[in-house]
Order: C-alpha cells, then sequence, then structure tokens
C-alpha cells in the first residue's frame, strides 16, 4: 500500500569516500547496493557481480568504519552486492582499483597473484586481491594459516586455488618451516633429507626421485610487504556517519512501483529507533532492522517497505561482562563476537568453553557476511522463517543466552531463546543478549556438518551443556539442542530430563538417550522436507561426539579418540612439476598469462563491464513457473506501467526463426505455445536499468494449461513413462558400438559380474553470467559483444532470428570470465534477445542473467545412469562387457548426441575389451536441454569403468591395481571403434607415480590407521585416464598484423575463457617470428577479423589456432625473406644479421604487405575418430567421517602428460583446476529439483545457497601435480598435448579412495564384498553407506 507521504519530506545524503575520493549521494535509492553504484554510476566496474547472494566474493570490496566503542576506524571486507548504498556513509570504500593498476603501479597482491599463475579466467580475481588486502591492512605480517583461513568466501571455479593461495602465502614473514621444506616431509621416499636448495628446488626429494631432470613452479622471493604509497588514501578525515550528529531519523524515499515504495530510515539512537517503529507499526507495513542486510542473500523473495538502519546506535554495540555473565549489544556483528568470545574465554573464569562458542561461529557463513552481519539478524531469520538452520542460534541456545527486547513504546522484556522464537517481533527490536558464564565442571559441545567444509549452511547442527561430576555423572537439567532438524531450533527437554543423575560413558545410558532423542526426533523431523533420514541419523551421531568429546581422554578407548577430538585441517600445501624445451623459448616457459595483471587489477574489461552509452536500455528474461504444459497467456500489462519500463517482447515480436541450439537447432527462443520445463523463457522485459527490469519481470503475469500431468525429472521419471527422444539425424549417437561377439565373450567368460550405477549432473557455474549487449549500426545492422565460445553460430542464429543477412551482424568476443561448455549453446539466446529488442527500438540494449536464471535456464552436465554386465576369467582377463547408458538429455537435444557419443567410445578408458557393445537411450524431461560441460561424456564413462573395474575386482577377491594393470591396452591394439593405440604411456606413469607418492607404503599405512580408528577411516587409491583428442572438421584462423615499430597484433578465432590460449598463441607467434614475447598484443576475436570459425572447446582450440598462427607466420616470414636478403646484401656478408626492426622499416618501404592469415583445417586421424591420447594417471588419499561423513582429501599426485607443455605454467593450472572441479562433481556439486506439489520441476539448487563447487579448505591438503617429460606429441603443435579437460576425471581417485574408506567402516560391522555408492559421493551418501550402528555405539 502507499506509504503516508510525510516519510518522504526528509531526504538523506549518504557521504563516504571511494578510493580515496569524497563522495556524496543525495536521497539515494534505498535498494541500491553498494555494487549497483560502483558499476552503473561511479564506473567502478573491477568490482565484479556473480550471485547477489555474498555466496562467492567476485564482489569484495574493502571498507574502512568508524567503531564508535574504540573511537577508531577498523577496516573490514564486505560483499558490495548486499551492502545498500544507504548504509556507507562514513565509510572509505576501496576496491580494487583504488590499490593499484597498469597506469599508477600494480599493488603486489595483484602482481603476485598474477605471477604466481593464481588468476586464469580473472573473474574472481579482484574479489580475492581485495579480501587479501583486507588481512593485510589488519596485520601486515600474517600467518600461512591466517591466509588460509581468509579466503572462505572466495570462489573460484578455474584455477583449484592452490596458486591463489600460495600468492597470498608469500606475504607470510620468511623463516616458517613449511616454506623452507618440500611440502611431501611426512611421507617424502627421502624424508630424512628435504630441504630446499638455494634455488628452491629438493635436494633429495622423492619427487626428484622418481622424475629426473625435472624442474618446478617455485615462487619467487620478494621484499618485505610495505603498503604502496600510491594506494587511494582517504583525502582528509572519514565523513561522519549521519547518526554521529544527529539523534533524529534520517529518510529516503524510493519508488520501486507505482503500489511498491520503500523508506529507509537511519536511526542513530534507542528513542529514534522506537519512534520508528511505532511510526511504522500498523499492518501495512514490512520492517526489516538493517545491520548488515546479508539475509538479502537468502531470502530475496522478503519484500520490507520499510528498511530501519540500526548498524551505528551505541548502546547496540556495545558488550559488557560481570562475575556471572556477558551482554552483547544486538548490532554486535558475528567476526566481533568472535572476537569478543574468544577474548573472553582467555580472560574470564569459568568462560573456557567459549571457545567452543567461538569456533562454531567460525564456521558461519564466511568472513565477508560475518564481518556486517549481526549475530541478532541471524536469529530473526529462525523467527520469521521455519527453513533458517542457524548455527548462531543453536550456539546461543545451548550456552543458555537469553534476549533483552525493546517495544516500539520504549518498554523492554527478557525472553530465552526458545521464547523468543515464538515471538512475535513486529514493532520490536533486539536489544542485547546475556549469555552466563559456564559454572564449574560444565562442559559444552557442538557440531555442525554441511554439504562443503567452509561457506555452507548446517544439514542439521547441535549443541549440548552439561555439568558433570568427577565419576561423569549428569548433575542438573543438561541443553541439548538441534537446529535444522524441526522448523525451528528446538530443544530434546525428554532426552535432557533422562541424562540428569546419569552417567555419561554408561553404554546402558547412552542407548537409553539415543531411544528418548529418536522418538523426539521423529515428532518433529516430518516439519523438515528433504534428507531426513540423513538428519535423524545425524541426530545420534552428534549425541554421541558430544558424550565422546566430553569424557576425559584417558578414559576413551584409543580407537575412539578420532570420534572424540574434531578434525583441524592443517595448511594446504603443493608441489607442480615439469619440464622445458629452451631451445624453443618462449615457448615450453612457464610464462604468466599476457592479461593476469590488469586481470588481477580489474582494468581488462568483460563484456558486462563495457561503458555504455546513456541510452542503453537492459533486458531481464521473463521465466515460466511450471514445468510442463500449454502456454496460454502473457500479460505484461503491470510489468510495463513499472518504473523505468519501456518494452516487452515475446516469441509472436521475433520476425524470423524462434530457435536456436548449438549443434542442433530446436529449442525456443521465447517459448511459443508449450512449457517444457520449469524457468523456461517465455519474454523479455526492457527498462532503463537492469534492477528495473528484473523487478518488472515479475509483475508479467503468464497462465498455463496444465491438466494435472505431473513433470518427468528424472532417468527412472522417463524409463517408468517410455519417455525418449529419437535419434536425431543431424547429429547420430553412434550407438550402439559393437566390437567383437559379446555374447560369445559372455560364453567364454568364467564369471559374469552386473551391475548399475548412477552419476549426477554438474552445473557450470561460470563467474560471469551470460551478457550480450547489441548496439544498432549504421548500416542497418547490429553489433555485438557477447560472452561466448561461439562467435559463428551467434551471428548465423541471431541473422536467423531477425531475418537479416549475416554481413548485417558482427560478434566480438574478448576474455570471458569462465564457461567449461555453458557458453558454447547457453549464451546465445542472450544474444538473440538482446538483438531483438535493439533492432526493434534502435537503441543498445544489454541482455544478461542473474547467477539464479543461468542455473535455471539453462542446461547441465548430463545426468547418467549406467547398466553393466562384464565377462571375466578367474585370472583377471576381461573378455566381454555389455554397457547399456541412459542419458538425461533434457526436454530437447542440444549438444546431448556429441556428449553420448563421446561416452560410448570412451567407456573402455585404458583397458583392453576384445568384446564390447554399449547401447544408448535418450532420456526425455521436464528439464532445461542439457549441454556440454568440460569433458562431456568421457568424464562419466571414465567414472564409470573404474567403477565397474573396481566391482569386478571386488568379486574376483583380486587387488584392484593388479587387475587394472594387467587389462591395460598394448600399443598397437585397437578400441572397440577401430582407434589403433600408439604412444600408451599408462604403463610407464602407473609406475612413475607410484613410486613418487610411495603408494605401497602409503597402502599400508592407511591399513594401520583403519585398525586403529573406529569412526574415521581413510582409503587411497589410483586410477588411469586415457582422453582422446580430435579435431576433424574443426577450422580456426588468425590475422596476423605488424606495425611499423615491429610490435605485432594477433586476432585469432580462439575464445578466451581461461584455458591461456593468448599467451600461447602468442608465444607461438614470438618463437616462430623470433622476437620477444612483450611485442605481442592478443586483440579480441570477432567475425569480422575471423569468420566462419569453429567453436572454441574440446581441449583443442589452442593448439589448432597455433597451427594457425605458424601457418601465418611462414607466409609473413616467406614475404620478410627477399626482404632480409636484400638487408644482408647491401650491409656485406660480415655485418651482423638484420635487427627484426630494420626487416619490417625496409619492407614497410618496399611495400611489402606486413598483414598474414592463417588458416587451420586440421586432417582427421587416418584411422578412429581420435588424433591422439592425453594421459593422466593420479593417486588420492582420503579421510572420512564415519558418524557424519564428512570427507578431507589428504593428498593427490597427478602425473600428466601435456606432451611438449607449450606453457607448463598454465598447463599445470588447468590440471590443478580441472582436478579440483572433478572433486566437486564427484563429492559435493549436487543437483536438486522440488518434487513437492508446490513447485514441481523448480531447482531447488539455483544459487550459492543450495549449490557448493569446492571452496579452498575442499582441495587436497597436499596437492602435486607433475607434467610427463620425454613424450612428445608427434601429431600436437610443437609436441604439445591439450590439457583443459583430460585432469578432471582423474578427480574419480578422490570418489574411489572414499569408497575405499567406507568399506573399511562397513567392515568393522561385518559388511564385507562390493556395495554401489552413486555420484556424488556427499556427506550425506557417504554416511549412509557406512551405515554407523547406533545400538552398537561404544566407549
Amino acid at each position: 500500500s502507499q506509504l503516508p507521504t510525510d516519510t518522504i519530506t526528509i531526504t538523506m545524503s549518504v557521504s563516504f569516500t571511494l578510493n580515496g575520493r569524497n563522495v556524496t549521494v543525495t536521497n539515494p535509492d534505498p535498494l541500491m547496493t553498494l555494487n549497483e553504484y560502483l558499476r552503473t554510476v561511479a564506473g567502478v566496474t573491477g568490482t565484479k557481480l556473480t550471485c547477489g547472494e555474498g555466496g562467492c566474493g567476485a564482489c569484495t570490496v574493502v571498507a574502512q568504519v568508524y567503531d564508535a566503542t574504540i573511537g577508531a576506524n577498523v577496516t573490514i571486507s564486505l560483499n558490495s552486492c548486499l551492502r545498500p548504498l544507504c548504509s556507507v556513509g562514513g565509510m572509505n570504500i576501496t576496491t580494487v582499483e583504488g590499490i593499484g593498476s597498469s597506469r599508477t603501479g600494480f599493488h603486489p597482491i595483484q602482481e603476485r597473484l598474477a605471477d604466481n599463475n593464481g588468476s586464469q579466467c580473472g573473474y574472481c580475481s579482484p574479489g580475492m586481491v581485495m579480501q587479501m588486502y583486507s588481512l593485510l591492512e589488519n596485520n601486515s605480517n600474517p600467518s600461512r594459516q591466517d591466509v588460509e583461513d581468509h579466503f572462505d568466501g572466495n570462489i573460484c571455479r578455474c584455477t583449484g586455488y592452490r596458486p591463489i593461495l600460495d600468492a597470498m602465502k608469500s606475504f607470510c614473514p620468511e623463516g616458517e618451516e613449511t616454506q623452507k621444506t618440500c611440502s611431501s616431509r611426512d611421507s617424502c621416499k627421502n624424508k630424512d633429507n628435504h630441504t630446499l636448495n638455494e634455488d628452491g628446488s629438493k635436494s633429495h626429494c622423492c619427487i626428484n626421485h622418481a622424475f629426473p631432470d625435472i624442474e618446478e613452479l617455485v615462487a619467487p622471493k620478494y621484499p618485505k610487504y610495505q603498503p604502496p604509497q600510491h594506494m587511494a588514501k582517504p583525502v582528509n578525515a572519514p565523513p561522519p556517519h549521519p547518526s554521529s550528529s544527529s539523534s533524529s531519523s534520517i529518510t529516503s524515499y524510493a519508488s520501486v512501483s507505482a503500489s511498491s515504495p520503500v523508506v529507509w530510515v537511519t536511526c542513530s539512537s534507542l528513542p529514534s529507533l522506537a519512534t520508528t517503529l511505532a511510526k511504522y507499526s500498523a499492518p501495512e507495513y514490512i520492517v526489516k532492522l538493517v545491520v548488515g542486510n546479508t539475509s538479502v542473500g537468502i531470502y530475496k523473495d522478503d519484500s520490507p517497505n520499510v528498511l530501519i538502519d540500526i548498524h551505528t546506535i551505541p548502546e547496540l554495540k556495545a558488550t559488557s561482562n560481570t562475575a556471572t555473565s556477558v551482554t552483547v549489544g544486538s548490532a554486535v556483528t558475528i567476526s566481533d563476537l568472535i572476537t569478543k568470545v574468544t577474548g573472553w574465554a582467555s580472560s574470564l573464569p569459568n568462560a573456557s568453553s567459549y571457545t567452543y562458542l567461538a569456533t562454531h561461529l567460525t564456521k558461519v557463513a564466511n568472513i565477508q557476511v560475518r564481518n556486517v552481519a549481526s549475530w541478532a539478524g541471524n536469529i530473526m531469520l529462525v523467527n520469521l522463517h521455519d527453513d533458517f538452520p542457524s548455527d548462531v542460534c543453536t550456539c546461543l541456545m545451548t550456552f543458555g543466552a537469553t534476549l533483552t527486547i525493546m517495544k516500539s513504546s520504549g518498554s523492554t522484556f527478557t525472553v530465552s531463546m526458545t521464547d523468543f522464537l515464538q515471538t512475535d517481533m513486529r514493532g520490536c527490536a533486539i536489544l542485547s543478549m546475556t549469555i552466563p558464564l559456564t559454572q564449574q565442571n560444565e562442559q559444552v559441545r557442538t557440531f555442525k556438518v554441511a554439504l562443503r567444509h567452509e561457506n555452507s549452511h548446517a544439514y542439521i547442527n547441535c549443541g549440548l551443556r552439561a555439568v558433570l561430576d568427577s565419576s561423569m555423572k549428569v548433575t542438573s537439567q543438561p541443553t541439548l539442542v538441534y537446529g535444522g532438524l524441526a522448523a525451528k531450533t528446538i530443544r530434546m527437554t525428554q532426552t535432557e530430563k533422562y541424562l540428569i543423575g546419569q552417567q555419561i560413558n554408561s553404554v546402558a545410558v547412552l542407548q537409553g538417550a539415543l531411544t528418548i532423542l529418536k522418538q523426539e526426533a521423529l515428532s518433529v523431523l516430518s516439519t523438515v522436507p528433504g534428507k531426513t533420514g540423513y538428519r535423524l541419523s545425524l541426530v545420534a551421531s552428534f549425541f554421541y561426539k558430544a558424550l565422546l568429546g566430553m569424557l576425559p581422554p584417558g578414559t576413551i578407548t584409543p580407537n575412539l579418540l578420532s570420534a572424540a577430538q574434531p578434525y583441524i585441517r592443517p595448511e594446504s600445501s603443493g608441489i607442480q612439476s615439469f619440464t622445458t624445451q629452451p631451445s624453443e623459448s618462449p615457448v615450453s616457459m612457464p610464462v604468466p598469462k599476457l592479461k593476469s595483471r590488469i586481470q588481477a587489477s580489474g582494468e581488462l574489461k568483460y563484456a558486462t563491464d563495457v561503458a555504455q552509452p546513456a541510452a542503453t536500455l537492459h533486458g531481464a528474461i521473463v521465466q515460466s513457473t511450471v514445468a510442463c504444459g500449454a502456454l496460454a497467456s502473457i500479460d505484461p500489462s503491470a510489468a510495463l506501467s513499472a518504473p523505468g519500463v519501456v518494452a516487452f517482447f515475446s516469441a509472436k515480436d521475433i520476425p524470423g526463426q524462434n530457435n536456436w541450439g548449438e549443434p542442433i537447432v530446436g529449442q525456443e527462443i521465447f517459448a511459443s505455445t508449450t512449457i517444457s520445463y520449469f524457468g523456461q523463457a517465455v519474454g523479455m522485459v526492457v527498462a532503463d536499468t537492469f534492477r528495473h527490469a528484473l523487478d518488472a519481470s515479475k509483475l508479467v503475469k503468464v497462465t498455463y494449461n496444465t491438466d494435472g500431468v505431473s513433470p518427468i525429472l528424472t532417468i527412472s521419471d522417463a524409463i517408468t513413462a517410455n519417455s525418449f527422444h529419437p535419434e536425431s539425424p543431424l547429429m547420430p549417437t553412434g550407438a550402439p558400438i559393437v566390437s567383437g561377439n559379446v555374447d560369445s565373450g559372455f560364453a567364454q567368460s568364467d564369471k559374469l559380474v552386473a551391475g548399475q550405477l548412477y552419476v549426477g549432473g554438474q552445473q557450470h557455474f561460470h563467474m560471469e553470467q551470460h551478457i550480450t549487449i547489441a548496439t544498432p549500426t549504421e548500416s542497418g545492422g547490429l553489433s555485438l559483444r557477447a560472452a561466448t565460445q561461439s562467435l559463428a553460430t551467434t551471428q548465423q542464429v541471431v541473422a536467423s532470428a531477425l531475418n537479416m543477412p549475416e554481413n548485417l551482424i558482427s560478434v566480438e568476443t574478448g576474455n570471458i570470465g569462465g564457461s567449461f561448455g555453458s557458453k558454447i549453446s547457453s549464451s546465445i539466446p542472450a544474444s538473440c534477445a538482446a538483438s531483438l529488442a535493439a533492432m526493434s527500438l534502435n537503441v543498445p540494449v544489454r541482455v544478461e542473467t542473474t547467477l539464479n536464471q543461468s542455473l535455471e535456464l539453462y542446461g547441465k552436465r548430463n545426468p547418467m545412469m549406467v547398466q553393466y554386465q562384464v565377462g571375466v576369467m578367474n585370472d583377471g582377463t576381461l573378455k566381454a562387457m555389455h554397457v547399456v547408458v541412459y542419458t538425461d538429455y533434457g526436454y530437447w537435444y542440444d549438444a546431448s548426441p556429441g556428449t553420448v557419443n563421446t561416452f560410448v567410445t570412451t567407456i573402455d578408458n585404458c583397458y583392453y575389451l576384445p568384446n564390447m557393445r554399449v547401447d544408448a537411450l535418450a532420456c526425455k524431461t521436464n528439464l532445461p536441454a542439457n549441454t556440454s560441460m568440460r569433458g562431456p561424456g568421457w568424464v562419466t564413462a571414465v567414472f564409470a569403468m573404474e567403477n565397474i573395474m573396481d566391482h569386478v575386482a571386488t568379486q574376483l577377491a583380486m587387488n584392484p591395481d593388479t587387475f587394472r594393470q594387467m587389462n591395460f591396452y598394448a600399443n598397437g591394439q585397437y578400441t572397440p571403434y577401430g582407434q589403433p593405440i600408439a604412444n600408451f604411456n599408462i604403463p610407464r606413469m602407473w609406475s612413475a607415480v607410484q613410486t613418487s607418492s610411495d603408494y605401497k607404503d602409503r597402502l599400508a599405512v592407511v591399513q594401520a590407521y583403519n585398525t586403529a580408528n573406529r569412526f574415521t577411516k581413510r582409503g587411497v587409491a589410483i586410477s588411469p585416464v586415457k582422453f582422446g583428442i580430435g579435431w576433424g572438421g574443426a577450422q580456426y584462423g588468425v590475422l596476423l598484423n605488424v606495425m611499423p615499430d615491429g610490435t605485432v597484433n594477433i586476432s585469432h578465432s580462439g575464445i578466451e575463457i581461461g584455458q591461456g590460449i593468448n599467451t600461447k598463441v602468442a608465444q607461438v607467434c614470438a618463437f616462430e617470428l623470433g622476437i620477444p614475447l612483450s611485442s605481442v598484443q592478443v586483440l579480441s576475436s570477432s567475425t569480422l577479423t575471423v569468420p566462419n570459425a569453429s567453436t572454441t572447446g574440446g581441449s583443442i582450440t589452442s593448439c589448432v589456432n597455433s597451427m594457425a598462427m605458424i601457418n601465418a607466420a611462414q607466409i609473413l616470414n616467406a614475404r620478410l625473406a627477399p626482404v632480409k636478403q636484400s638487408i644482408i646484401n647491401q650491409n656485406g656478408p660480415n655485418a651482423p644479421p638484420p635487427t627484426w626492426q630494420q626487416i619490417i622499416t625496409a619492407a614497410i618501404q618496399q611495400g611489402v604487405d606486413l598483414q598474414a592469415k592463417g588458416w587451420e583445417v586440421p586432417s582427421p586421424p587416418p584411422a578412429g575418430i581420435y588424433n591422439y591420447f592425453s594421459y593422466v594417471t593420479a593417486i588420492s588419499e582420503v579421510m572420512i567421517d564415519v558418524l557424519t561423513g564428512e570427507v578431507q582429501i589428504l593428498r593427490s599426485d597427478i602425473l600428466f602428460d601435456a606432451g611438449i607443455s607449450l606453457n607448463p605454467a598454465i598447463d599445470i593450472g588447468q590440471v590443478e583446476g580441472a582436478f579440483v572441479q572433478g572433486c566437486g562433481y564427484y563429492l559435493t556439486e549436487e543437483i536438486l529439483y522440488d518434487v513437492t506439489s508446490s513447485n514441481p520441476g523448480a531447482l531447488v539448487s539455483n544459487g550459492t545457497w543450495e549449490y557448493k563447487p569446492p571452496s579452498s579448505k575442499d582441495i587436497p591438503i597436499d596437492f602435486r601435480v607433475t607434467l610427463l617429460a620425454d613424450s612428445p606429441n608427434p601429431v600436437g603443435v610443437l609436441g604439445a598435448k591439450g590439457s583443459g579437460e583430460p585432469p578432471l576425471a582423474a578427480a574419480c581417485t578422490a570418489f574411489l579412495a572414499v569408497k575405499r574408506a567406507v568399506q573399511a567402516a562397513r567392515s568393522d560391522i561385518g559388511l564385507q564384498g562390493y556395495f554401489q555408492m552413486d555420484s556424488p559421493a556427499t556427506v550425506e551418501n557417504i554416511q549412509t553407506k557406512c551405515m554407523p550402528q547406533t545400538s552398537s555405539f561404544p566407549f
């Protein structure tokens, strides 16, 4: 409803500094975030936007904030995507541009991140830089562990984190042991002598023992860090926050729509807060008190119309303590609370248990969020929402906290945490909490399990507080709390009462308590949907762990100690080893990416950063809200009346073909008659700003005729419904693959082994979302700046949609902020939509998707179900295999046929199968059409085959490593699809990686560990990988231009997506022309310079564009040869050879054309479908918690065959990044759809809250990568092999190691033999397969 007019009579101005300059914004928009202001108003685009949820860190900036409690400024990092512009008054805001640039001088953080190869696509780099900057501003001498702990809020999808952490650790003080010794010191083959030589190489390390004559990526030694003088500093003292100079409220107003105004009120005192609460107490006001505003990252549909900023009210920032308790104001941030609690734990009597509170609070969200979010705001989410598993609430309830709450009248009352959750907080505000100091002999334990190790909400959490006497008897009613189990955080009072007077070290007491606890849990569990069995099991696991942890260590059976004591992850480290070819320099040299420094400084302009004319409009996609049915009507009238809205477009407005796709066209740009999946595009709203367009898109009224049809969401659903796509004649899958006679092979076999496994999908989760800017040209066409891997296809599809000739459409792409295959085809709809609006309105139009939309609108890696039967001899010889693969295509083909084709031709992996058949079925579901993702089909095939090999070995009672090795291919054999095997490096790599990793010794160590530990287990596994690379049908080009001063510009047909193609092509150019690498510049790719080229992908683009580069250089060199000879003739035979500059000057004088175009159409292989194979062997060791399913990757050793690497630093980065992405695929990245009746088919894991790519603490603790020496590729460019995809499947070793650990746990309860575990092996799946038996928990 319309707010009273008196609320807008006072306007607000916000004053702050931005990169050292004073800024004042009058009457700011209450809904504008700092990020929106920076990027769209201030033009400071180095600060990125990815998730808008505070979950990725790309938007990180640093703020200097005045803290009245200490009378000084403090420096924090924060998420600019969550911070309201209205709330930055008095702050000094610093963005990545403010600390260094190519013009003012790079900051050491920017330099070191780039020089240590910590920036691939670069989209996350500014956020990484600013997060480290905040650490150094607070601590110029951080420990290496400080650095390790500081990046829980920053996601990198490319690098695997290792080089980022190494770069940041270079700021740590010199002299620490971890900088002087080999990180393999605990298991080094020569562990008695592992010091580093002066040059940084290992003197007698196990790595050198296994791979002689090998080099390593050793970080350069840096001087002690001193903040650069050129950094942006405030020009004067910070402008005062409005609250510091006035006791009255200050108000700002914004109109979101004619009927939805929003008011911002900044309160400076408790009286003004009470007055404001009273003013807006009527039911039509939805009031939200703001400290950090971080809840908008989770609950985006909450729509308050009154926002009250309380973050500087002095009373709410205060803390105090007495002899019996501590009191904390409600505006104290979680970070400050951690600091306070840590101090109290060491300084106050009977407060040692506060250590557990502080430790648990560090697991809440991430540093950027904790820096601004208040503890009170966190528990308010539990009050308001039934699905928020607050760790803060669980901890405070466990510690017996009480809350003081103020009413709008100014009066106060006190409630317990339990009562607070049922309190109507309308017109009220939390003032403070009081936590009692723990009593003598009182112990506290808290727990949390999440899908990822950091920055991940709990499945459930738990806290237990109890007073124990010397006999371990509970002397009074304890407090037992669970969050995430019921609708609200809850105390288990029946179990608490049972424990009074009981000895907790009694098995009988434990079982009695578990019986009651299970009954209590069951009574509330049904109110929380999803994963109920796992949550119920965790209830018992947490309780048992709490009791174990409270027992004196000497009274616990030794094999239970690891369950009683929380695992503390040590600092991670890595070794990277390779060889070079100095004669080919700069080729084969570990050169940092050419643009890595300007990526780290935020100067590199991605499509989303490009400055736009003032007339530019913005488009936002309107999405369907059902998964299947007929599209009945679309009414955009409400949207068209919203502020800033200019137009609405739907299928009827498209003048040409309403479809897109690569390689099979058929998906509609906007749905015309039929809805095929939840979130499908049905139209687009165009407005003056993206936020206006996005808000208005939700006002478009769409009706559907669903006729009660239930959507098909899984492969099992499709099989049941007989829902399959017919074979596409445009792109057949190639199945069935038939080799030999499978039936005969089965008949000859001693044993038949059959099974089934399921491999889930994976979301691309690229940091830069889909974006196109379409600009009308004077010729009546369009110029597109698009984030796409497919320039030519984008040009063709846009021209078709607009019914225009292709020569009127040009497409340009610079660097892309990640893709992993998504921007092969899924980028095209945004280009079509932007082009449609730009041509219709004759103005530039920018269309982009949010992260939520990117995940909802477009396909993912295909889920697959694999059924298999294998025939084998008793001696382990494989005879035959039949595989049937069911692939979830989604509602249309897209690239799925190609994915399946790859699967059926790679399921053999590294093993010879004389008789094999592979059948494939294409499941049609009500989901987006799944598409290519890094190693499509092949990654799943390797995973399937490695699980099959484990299954067969188990049935034979044979060592799985021996079984694998005896079935390896041999040179001269043929694959089932007729590919000859040559240069098969797996046998020597298999042996080498075992030697370098001390594999056999570690197997014994793992076995001994498992014998000695009941509830933590370890596993170690080795696996080989064969990756076929074929470039038949590909075509790429390079345009080479030489300037009069001898410098060179290159435009090639590949797209830089983080894989380093620009750097590799430039290295080849420098090598072929004999010029310095610094003389070569790589420009954006465009259909105007190199048209008609193939899509970037398949791990071939860097190599084939380098071939085209060689072609162009040879053409140019041939033209320059006579010029060079003429100079030699003129100067005489004894004169020095002419320089490059002399040759170019003479060539220009002689009218020689200094532009050359290379075009490469590589020949297909003479036999089979692949030109060559890349190989990987890897070993991973893991540790699991049997009671919770949590897993740590302790160590991974990867040996990768890159041929003669064009750039070892880039290729090692590809190995590490792909491996960690694979760990996410196999362990944490779970895709969830709503299967309830409310929103069937809606993607639940549509953002950072539910979808969890690996974080920096999910990588191997000990991470080693070696590039195989002496392995030139006879058909690769300069002997090189592709590196972008092959290492990803090696991460299946982490999965297989988890299975080994699970098997060890199952053996303890008498379960032997093979068991199937589907992927991903989430904490839930791991714990479920471990099958912890609560009825036999020991002490």
